[in-house]
């Protein structure tokens, strides 16, 4: 809006042509966001932003870390993240998936930006293709143009020890939901799988769904299924490994040409446990080798590097296991999935059915380059292991970080690990973990890429306004680019009372299986909520209930389900006020 307010230009009938101007006004940062990991916890607060994708720091250059953001385009940063600039501004979408750096080849180094983000979430966008910068983001070139239109990304690997480099995309679904709680996949699924190219990518060549066994029903048997996630062993760049949803963890030692599975029931016995032919979203992280792993792997002259795949379970919360190889996937051990009990009650993430767990949406993996012992591990929490996923420490229990965890990259001084989640960047020093966690450093003060998901203007002030994001809560701007936040969680549809706008309303995301909503109360103008009210109705809300109030009367507002609930709070008269819709 910023860039091209020409293009935008209006006209009216017989009036003159109206060319509106727009000021950026934030939020940027969100200040002092609550630490929430199934419901807020004690510890330090944190300035946020919105949701990160994708992660690639400069393997050459200590401080240079490129960001992809959910819907938020192309960022970089040259001093470690303390400062961000923009880069992706002149990209045909904005919804980023995933990035891969080529820092061997060219200096400074090539950038591939693989746009449609894949996280199974109510807003995954698809993109516009592939594209590539050779000089940090000034220019970009479409790489194969029309070849990944309406395609979503969840990986980018790419071997550079050759040139032109050989690129890898796993390719997976983009999600929607509307309003009214419809929920469907809207990228083309017939681009799902994993792709190869061997020229830079330039071009591509797409492998068949029975590469991988697995086709998607009903539609045609030729729908691949999505591939999650797709890693090289840095050793050994022709010993390739795929994550296929629905599926398996897939293994090549031939840079590609064939693939053999790490557990398939129709084949030769599993190497994982038998419980492991049913899974959903897999994700993958290759490590140095393990002290006393074969002398040369299958694919190459050198040790094989160790391998970790976290595999969710297909009830699309919890994970149904941890495993870990150091012979490039011929054999496997099974680990612990790591958990955290908060100080509320509730679990967060394991193995538990009824655990506030999201593997379908939360899952990054990351091992250090120098200790083949040492795993990160995100999911709805942070997590790290010394001693090969056998025990594991909860990262986060002194605050400091946001939840849910998409990305993990780490810097050019082999200790800087940096986090993308729901609420930004953040990064703490890797040898800085111990068994009381990770000091955070939280990296949003320049990014301005929240997710608004409703937004209400005061009704007589200019500089006042509140906005539901997803995943950080109800904001409130005030005239500054900096936002505050007084409600944490997943924030929806916002208003002030246009009779009395003292008094301001907003929806949380629907819980209970879209059943129950939370509506909270301010009297104060949104800067304080202190009374959340519960309505439920049997049929269901959608994910963010929409609301409305009553421009005649004061404290009265409407609230958007299966049916419509008119909630009088000066009176605290709460009524139905539409019949139930019959199905036949």
């Amino acid at each position: 809006m910023e860039a091209s307010p020409a293009d935008a230009a209006t006209s009216s009938l017989g009036g003159p042509r109206v060319r509106p101007t727009w000021q950026f006004i934030g939020p940027q940062p969100m200040l002092n966001a609550l630490p929430n990991f199934g419901g807020p916890i004690p510890g330090a607060t944190f300035n946020a932003t919105g949701r990160i994708s994708a992660l690639a720091a400069d393997p050459s250059t200590p401080g240079r870390l490129f960001v992809g953001a959910a819907n938020g385009g192309v960022w970089m940063s040259t001093d470690g993240g303390s400062t961000f600039t923009p880069i992706g501004d002149a990209l045909p979408t904005q919804a980023i998936g995933a990035l891969a750096l080529d820092a061997v080849n060219t200096s400074p180094p090539t950038l591939y930006v693989a746009t449609g983000e894949a996280n199974n979430a109510f807003d995954n966008y698809y993109g516009q293709g592939l594209f590539q910068s050779r000089d940090l983001g000034a220019t970009w070139l479409p790489l194969a143009p029309g070849t990944f239109d309406q395609a979503a990304f969840s990986s980018l690997a790419i071997d550079t020890s050759q040139h032109p480099p050989i690129l890898f995309a796993a390719v997976s679904f983009a999600f929607s939901s509307g309003r009214a709680r419809p929920a469907f996949v809207v990228s083309d699924r017939m681009q799902n799988g994993l792709w190869q190219s061997t020229d830079g990518g330039n071009s591509w060549v797409h492998y068949p769904a029975a590469t991988f066994r697995c086709v998607l029903l009903p539609t045609p048997s030729t729908t691949p299924c999505p591939a999650e996630d797709v890693r090289l062993d840095p050793q050994n760049p022709s010993d390739l490994y795929v994550a296929i949803r629905f599926n398996n963890v897939f293994i090549s030692h031939d840079g590609g040409t064939t693939f053999t599975a790490a557990c398939f029931t129709n084949d030769t016995p599993c190497s994982f446990p038998s419980a492991l032919n049913q899974l959903d979203r897999a994700s993958l992280a290759v490590g140095p080798p393990t002290p006393g792993a074969p002398l040369a792997c299958a694919g190459g002259t050198q040790p094989c590097g160790t391998l970790y795949a976290m595999l969710g379970a297909p009830n699309r919360s919890t994970y149904v296991g941890f495993f870990t190889s150091s012979d490039g996937g011929a054999t496997w051990v099974a680990a612990t999935v790591p958990s955290w009990p908060n100080p509320n009650g509730m679990t967060i993430d394991g193995t538990t059915p009824g655990n506030f767990s999201q593997e379908f949406y939360d899952q990054a993996l990351l091992v250090s380059p120098t200790d083949p012992a040492t795993v990160l591990f995100g999911g709805v929490g942070l997590y790290a292991s010394t001693d090969a996923g056998v025990s594991w420490t909860f990262l986060a229990h002194n605050g400091g970080i946001h939840s849910d965890q998409h990305a993990l990259a780490l810097d050019a001084d082999q200790d800087t690990v940096y986090v993308g989640n729901d609420g930004g960047v953040f990064k703490f020093s890797l040898r800085g973990i111990s068994g009381g966690g990770a000091t955070f450093v939280a990296l949003n003060d320049t990014l301005g890429v929240g997710q608004i998901q409703g937004i209400g203007p005061h009704p007589t002030s200019d500089t006042t306004v509140l906005a539901g994001f997803q995943d950080n809560g109800t904001d409130l701007y005030s005239g500054d680019l900096a936002w505050t936040q007084p409600e944490t969680g997943d924030g929806g549809f916002t208003l002030f009372d246009h009779s009395d706008p003292h008094f301001a309303y907003h929806t949380f995301a629907a819980s209970g299986s879209g059943t129950t909503v939370r509506l909270g109360v301010s009297s104060d103008g949104g800067t304080t909520w202190g009374v959340h009210f519960l309505f439920s109705d049997p049929v269901g809300f959608g994910f963010y209930p929409p609301l409305a109030g009553d421009p005649a009367v004061a404290q009265r507002v409407l609230l958007g389900g299966h049916v419509v609930l008119v909630l009088d709070f000066a009176t605290r008269t709460f009524t139905r006020h539409s019949p139930q819709c019959e199905f036949h």
